[in-house]
């Protein structure tokens, strides 16, 4: 094969490397909802360290970004994510739900399916599709 060939592979690996690392968009900063942006994190198995990104990003827009809000967004996100995951078992051998959702033993995110819906209506999580997705015993 010549090097041509490879060039549109070459293309189109580039473009989505690209844009694995845009992590906002400007209106997305300009917006200000550090906790939505969380949350988006969150729901995607993203690593707490996706937050300097966002914050370097934004800085760019004279925006300054609020850790705590995105803190308590990404953990409410986090509470989806892994809850379906775990629930779904065989996305618990991927990397990004290892990174997320490892928790120790006593954690009564783990312990069972019953406890699992009450913490997700406790943290006033809308997740029917995962709700659903629990299996009830």
């Amino acid at each position: 094969m010549s090097r041509t060939t490879h060039l549109p592979l070459v293309l189109v690996a580039t473009l989505l490397l690209a844009g694995g690392c845009t992590t906002l968009t400007r209106d997305d900063c300009l917006t200000n909802n550090w906790y939505a942006i969380g949350v988006q994190d969150g729901l995607a198995g993203a690593p707490r360290t996706r937050f300097n990104h966002h914050a370097r990003f934004c800085q760019r827009f004279g925006v300054q970004a609020n850790l705590v809000a995105y803190d308590m967004g990404r953990e409410r996100g986090l509470a989806e994510f892994c809850v379906g995951a775990d629930d779904l078992r065989s996305l618990t051998a991927s990397p990004r739900y290892q990174l997320a959702c490892t928790r120790s033993p006593e954690d009564p995110l783990i312990t069972s399916p019953t406890t699992r819906r009450a913490q997700l209506r406790g943290l006033g999580v809308e997740a029917g599709n995962i709700l659903d997705a629990v299996p009830r015993f």
